[in-house]
């Protein structure tokens, strides 16, 4: 059984052992501090998911649209599962509980990216999303490596 929490705190060391790369030293620091503001600013949720025993095992955001012709939608960012954790249904489950907040918070679309062809963009189709198009070399990977990035939606 696992649960899911909203928090305002986390470090490197949470992150880490969610990406299959090393970021590069000062950018997750400094992506944190602007993700703590948005949040303490009611502009983005976090939710993080633990087992029975607390450890974290995973972690969404959903960052809310502000300008008065965007509050009906929020954007899905930053599904991470804990390596040791995957293949649980870890990713589903805070998927499912993302989306009740976003109905919670008003909002009747949820749109997401993800690399093209990856794991997540399968479970983002089993979840209901629809895929709205692709966009080439859209995103930079760690190691500077271009993708293609596939955009999807979800009425709620």
């Amino acid at each position: 059984m696992f649960r899911h929490r909203q928090i305002l705190t986390a470090t490197e060391e949470l992150i880490s052992p969610f990406t299959d790369h090393q970021p590069e030293p000062g950018i997750s620091s400094t992506a944190w501090l602007e993700i703590f503001r948005e949040i303490t600013e009611g502009k983005r949720i976090l939710l993080v998911s633990s087992d029975e025993a607390g450890e974290i095992t995973g972690a969404v955001q959903l960052a809310l649209a502000a300008k008065e012709n965007d509050l009906h939608r929020a954007e899905v960012q930053k599904l991470l599962v804990h390596t040791r954790f995957r293949n649980r249904g870890i990713a589903g489950s805070l998927m499912c509980a993302v989306e009740n907040i976003g109905r919670k918070e008003g909002r009747t679309l949820l749109v997401l990216d993800t690399e093209q062809g990856s794991a997540a963009e399968k479970l983002y189709a089993k979840c209901g999303h629809t895929q709205a198009g692709v966009i080439p070399q859209y995103a930079r990977s760690a190691d500077g490596s271009l993708h293609d990035t596939v955009i999807s939606y979800r009425l709620l």
